[in-house]
């Protein structure tokens, strides 16, 4: 609360100085430099006043930019006399004080929703049934808090978006590209640049040490690796995405060919497969797989819908029905997958 008082202490400071520059303009009958010159520095000191309060205030708030806010707040003040002083504090109480409640946004996100998730491996398994249960148990809470009337909590979104895995962060991000209010949308915008920037350094790094070790296997497949999390992650176009596939599919193979036989490449490829409507190569990959492994539940849910997709229901539910015997109760969302064929 001290710390309240002095921000708006500073504000109303700062609204002061302007003020009384403006005042002894106004009221002098001659204007030589000297007195111009104070005038400036009574004026630059009053913007600096007010802009640091703006800034300490979005700070407190946790707003994810707050030097934008000082910025912004410098240019528009130093610019407009008086006019741009009440303008950015009109806005920076439209921002904060109109659309919700007066807490931090990232408080009030916390105490609506507390998100959790487990890292998932990389590269799932290409099953739309798998997608939409790991959406909606994990994802569906933000979509909700997006919807909110409260500009703060759309906000606390934005604010714990590095804490999902970045295809759940891309999801929401496109959706808060639409939000009604202007900041929501720029930050949503400048967080998705940032992951698109990751990607590209991912790729980059990836690439150039395959350059420097083309014989490694590991080199080809962190490579492969890297062109997979980018088509899978929902941040490119159908195009682009088929581009990075057949990459990662080719990174693969070579990885393979130089590794020698790799159950985790072969469950990849598999996967590659089933999304390229290879279904026989997907069959094969995954028998391979299941038949090295069997206890990896991915291969068997790779396996089952590559049966669905052949057209081979039977043999779907069939293998469904013999694999969830073998499965504790801890694996969760999986079991949840296979108990749906099962039954």
């Amino acid at each position: 609360m001290h710390g309240w008082i002095l921000i708006l202490a500073g504000i109303v400071a700062g609204l002061a100085m302007e003020a009384s520059a403006v005042k002894l303009f106004l009221e002098a009958k001659s204007h030589s430099l000297g007195f111009l010159c104070v005038l400036l520095a009574i004026h630059v000191a009053a913007c600096s006043l007010f802009s640091f309060q703006i800034y300490a205030a979005s700070t407190r708030l946790k707003y994810s930019s707050p030097k934008n806010w000082l910025l912004a707040s410098l240019m528009s003040t130093l610019v407009f006399p008086v006019a741009g002083i009440v303008c950015m504090f009109v806005l920076f109480l439209y921002t904060w004080v109109l659309p919700g409640e007066k807490t931090g946004a990232y408080e009030e996100y916390e105490k609506y929703i507390t998100y959790d998730f487990e890292p998932e491996e990389k590269y799932m398994p290409s099953d739309k049934l798998l997608q939409g249960i790991g959406e909606e148990l994990e994802v569906t809470p933000l979509v909700e808090v997006l919807a909110e009337e409260s500009a703060n909590a759309r906000r606390g979104v934005m604010n714990v978006i590095g804490k999902l895995p970045k295809k759940d962060a891309i999801r929401l991000l496109k959706i808060a590209l639409n939000d009604k209010s202007v900041e929501v949308r720029y930050l949503a915008a400048s967080e998705l640049s940032k992951i698109e920037a990751e990607f590209n350094e991912n790729v980059f790094m990836a690439r150039k040490e395959t350059l420097r070790n083309p014989d490694s296997a590991d080199a080809h497949l962190a490579l492969a690796n890297a062109y997979a999390e980018y088509f899978e992650s929902g941040f490119l176009d159908d195009f682009a995405s088929r581009y990075y596939m057949d990459l990662a599919a080719e990174e693969y193979r070579v990885a393979l060919r130089m590794g020698g036989e790799n159950i985790q490449i072969l469950n990849y490829l598999a996967n590659l497969d089933l999304l390229s409507s290879r279904y026989e190569d997907a069959y094969a990959k995954f028998k391979r797989v299941t038949e090295a492994d069997p206890g990896n539940v991915y291969a068997h849910v790779g396996l089952i819908n590559t049966y669905y997709e052949k057209g081979e229901v039977g043999h779907a539910i069939r293998h469904a029905k013999e694999t969830i015997g073998r499965m504790p109760p801890s694996q969760g969302i999986m079991r949840e997958i296979v108990g749906y064929w099962a039954s």
